[in-house]
């Protein structure tokens, strides 16, 4: 036997509840892009190197003329400067003519002299720079320190690292938009699936066997008792051995003829 179970019409799927949540997701989705990018955009304009056009320079710390404030293998971050003062920590090239002309040094100002020209001088040296260091001769100033980063910087200048840097950059850019993309097919596909099992559901009930009954153990019949057989009748014939009378005999035929 059989029973027939139509599935009620309250189950169908509601598609429009899934669709509101999506548009919150793609709503978060879309804010999370806005931040990254503006994040982005800062980092790019603070941070945009002077070879590329931009007002920063990245320099790595070779010497200890400037402990304990910077120290070998530090990474400096330097951010052009209008109007130098006595005591800034500035970064400049070495003028022409001198030795080491076009190097690097990070040192502090402490004095100016008369032709505008400023005195340098490490933080952990005795005596004062020999160069005569002029305006257009200051790079700029550090404004960040990163710790033990000049490795690291040096790194940058492998096709390796640039790479890699590269596709980090568009992984994290595209990341977000992959995994709405995914969620959003997931979504349709169990839309889909469930209006799918609505309709099936209601052009044919769902048959449902109905369970066969167990079995219900039984006590068992008595046993049956042994047929007994009766013993055949025995009849003991006796022998007559008193003689009777005549008139024995007519006493017995009158008692019996009373008897009926």
């Amino acid at each position: 036997m059989t029973i027939a179970i139509e599935s009620p019409a309250h189950h169908a799927p509601h598609v429009h509840i899934t669709a509101h949540a999506t548009g919150k997701r793609h709503v978060l989705h879309d804010v999370l892009d806005l931040l990254l990018l503006g994040l982005v955009c800062v980092l790019a304009w603070n941070l945009w190197p002077a070879a590329l056009g931009g007002h920063t320079r990245f320099i790595m710390v070779t010497g200890a003329s400037m402990e304990p404030v910077y120290h070998i293998g530090d990474s400096l971050v330097v951010r052009a400067i209008d109007d130098p003062q006595i005591g800034d920590i500035i970064v400049f090239r070495i003028p022409e003519g001198d030795p080491a002309e076009g190097s690097f040094v990070v040192h502090r100002i402490f004095a100016q002299r008369d032709d505008g020209s400023f005195m340098t001088k490490g933080d952990n040296r005795r005596y004062a720079d020999p160069w005569h260091i002029m305006p257009e001769d200051i790079v700029g100033k550090p404004t960040w320190t990163i710790p033990q980063f000049g490795r690291l910087l040096q790194m940058t200048h492998s096709p390796f690292f640039i790479g890699g840097a590269a596709g980090l950059l568009c992984m994290l850019l595209l990341l977000p938009r992959a995994l709405r993309e995914h969620e959003e097919d997931e979504a349709r596909k169990q839309a889909e699936a469930e209006a799918a099992a609505a309709a099936k559901g209601d052009a044919e009930p769902e048959l449902v066997p109905e369970p066969e009954p167990s079995p219900v153990p039984t006590k068992p019949d008595r046993m049956p008792r042994p047929a007994v057989t009766p013993a055949p009748a025995t009849f003991v014939a006796h022998d007559i051995t008193e003689e009777l009378s005549l008139d024995d005999l007519h006493a017995w035929a009158a008692a019996s003829s009373d008897d009926r």
